[in-house]
């Protein structure tokens, strides 16, 4: 009997056993295909063509392809945020694209300026842009555009000490920028840093002799403090110099023809 169950076992094991069908097998994961990033570069740049030639529909149907391509490309990803934000259309999905690159790229200076740029379109408070300018320009010291638009966050947020730092900043990299001289001299009045408001002012109205605008700016300060006689002086120099201007404005009077 044992040697009967031996030879029992042996066949059974011999005898390819019936796969089940296809049906109880079950499909498995399924395969998705790797990443693209050959093509997904190609449409990006289309879609960098269809913006310089103004086309906004096809620069997003190339992102949208590039992102189909290589759904984690972050050149797209950012560029599309930033063609979403341009247009100040669909900021949700602007908002998902710079969050789904936030984890590769929170390095990125481009990033964070995308990000104050979404939260200024949102009606965010200031501290908000505020904070995420301040981090670009920490990533990008040289990035004066971003600087500046944060010390303009920074005032409309009340914190005029910390705009002026900011002002300084541009001013020593650039003394010949005027207008962040201008806001430098702001930033300085609501500091309550007076004299060096009107200091600033001063020389940008030496620097441009001929512009009555810094005179009538230094006048509006001098009004602002109290001070009638000296905001009198100014509006008469600015008065002067824009009749200086009209003057020099008016048409020569036609000759007669020789003919």
């Amino acid at each position: 009997m044992r040697r009967l169950s031996s030879v029992l076992f042996v066949v059974l094991a011999a005898c390819p056993h019936p796969a089940p069908p296809a049906s109880d097998r079950g499909a498995g994961p399924a395969v998705s295909a790797p990443p693209d990033r050959a093509l997904a570069e190609k449409e990006r740049l289309a879609a960098v063509d269809a913006a310089d030639a103004g086309d906004a529909e096809a620069q997003l149907a190339h992102l949208d392809a590039s992102l189909k391509a290589a759904p984690a490309y972050t050149p797209s990803e950012l560029d599309l945020a930033e063609a979403l934000l341009f247009r100040g259309v669909e900021l949700d999905r602007a908002a998902a694209a710079l969050d789904t690159a936030f984890p590769r790229e929170s390095a990125n200076a481009r990033l964070w300026r995308l990000r104050g740029n979404l939260a200024e379109q949102r009606g965010a408070p200031p501290a908000a842009a505020a904070a995420a300018y301040e981090r670009a320009v920490e990533l990008d010291p040289a990035d004066r555009a971003t600087r500046r638009r944060l010390a303009q966050k920074l005032l409309a947020d009340g914190k005029a000490a910390a705009a002026v730092a900011e002002l300084e900043t541009l001013k020593a990299q650039a003394p010949e920028d005027r207008d962040c001289r201008l806001a430098l001299a702001e930033g300085y009045e609501k500091a309550g840093r007076l004299a060096l408001a009107e200091d600033e002012l001063s020389q940008l109205a030496a620097l441009d002799a001929k512009n009555p605008f810094y005179h009538r700016r230094l006048a509006d300060l001098f009004d602002r403090q109290g001070d009638r006689k000296q905001a009198d002086a100014e509006r008469a120099k600015a008065a002067a110099l824009a009749g200086q201007q009209s003057g020099a404005r008016k048409l020569r009077p036609l000759l007669p023809s020789k003919k």
